[in-house]
């Protein structure tokens, strides 16, 4: 799920939503298998961001990658895993572990998976997408004008200040 992210919103979101669509930025998040985020900020394009984030699954079935981009992506996704800290900012990560009951056998797992990853694993991402986009959970916090312009694609719109 690491290079997933990695490669979703380096190369797919920032491309279709920072660059052509012109927002300030597109980003995602993947807690786990059963929470995705997906987001835009500063983005003049409401229904066309939208679209794209529809669009990741036909992403991902048809993705399609150099081995030497895809190698990139793997070591980027590493990267976390060995950036040189103060020992504050060690503290606070092991923090975080505990608090987050997250392992040293978790870490390596994960560092596994990422070394492991090849491109049919990203493919097979497309029906965690599908899934999720049926559910069509969506909150947009943002311009008033735009929402409203865009109302059909919400089940409801509320005003957060009164």
């Amino acid at each position: 799920m690491k290079v997933l992210n990695n490669i979703l919103q380096s190369d797919y979101l920032f491309n279709e939503i920072r660059i052509k669509g012109g927002a300030y930025g597109a980003l995602m998040e993947i807690i786990d298998e059963a929470n995705i985020f997906l987001g835009s900020y500063r983005d003049p394009n409401l229904k066309q961001t939208y679209d794209v984030y529809k669009s990741i699954i036909d992403y991902l079935k048809n993705f399609n990658m150099s081995e030497k981009d895809f190698e990139k992506h793997i070591i980027s996704s590493l990267q976390e895993y060995f950036v040189p800290t103060s020992n504050v900012a060690k503290g606070q990560t092991a923090d975080y572990y505990y608090l987050s009951e997250i392992t040293e056998e978790d870490l390596n797992r994960e560092l596994e998976e990422i070394l492991n990853t090849k491109p049919e694993d990203i493919k097979k991402f497309a029906e965690l997408f599908e899934k999720g986009l049926k559910e069509n959970n969506i909150l947009t916090i943002g311009n008033e004008k735009a929402i409203k312009e865009n109302k059909d694609l919400f089940n409801n719109v509320k005003n957060l200040i009164k």
